[in-house]
């Protein structure tokens, strides 16, 4: 009967390095930057606050007049785009992390929301959008009764 050499990480070490070459390929590390298979999407956090809807996204870097925000059909579409400071020839560059170029995020709001209504303010990379809730289209909370069931 021949001897076996058990080696029980060795499909561990092989998949780490099936994943760290699925990753370098998914984003694209041997491109020239701002060329990632993914596109920057600013975080974003909506809120119902004093009868007002309230979202705000976080986009450091960005000019005011780089942003453009629409409403259509009940989806908020903030958009923008943000440009490299300086240019650095790629032998030149060491390392970067940050996204450069477009980007859009798409809100669907509620129904009922009155889109005249919508005012945006910018500061510190951070816009701020806030649009009334009209009293019919908030969420009524009522108690629900449990009954317990004999056996």
């Amino acid at each position: 009967m021949p001897i076996v050499l058990s080696r029980p990480f060795s499909a561990i070490s092989s998949l780490e390095r099936d994943m760290q070459s699925m990753v370098e390929r998914m984003f694209a590390f041997d491109r020239p930057v701002g060329r990632h298979i993914f596109e920057w999407r600013p975080a974003v956090d909506m809120v119902r606050q004093d009868g007002e809807l309230v979202i705000t996204a976080e986009v450091p870097g960005i000019k005011v007049e780089d942003l453009d925000i629409e409403i259509e059909d009940n989806v908020l579409h903030i958009k923008g785009e943000r440009s490299y400071e300086k240019k650095v020839e790629e032998e030149d560059r060491y390392l970067s992390e940050r996204f450069f170029g477009t980007f859009s995020r798409d809100i669907l709001l509620p129904d009922g929301i009155d889109s005249e209504q919508l005012e945006a303010s910018f500061k510190d990379g951070v816009v701020t959008i806030r649009v009334p809730v009209p009293e019919e289209v908030l969420p009524k909370a009522h108690k629900v009764e449990v009954k317990a069931i004999a056996d």
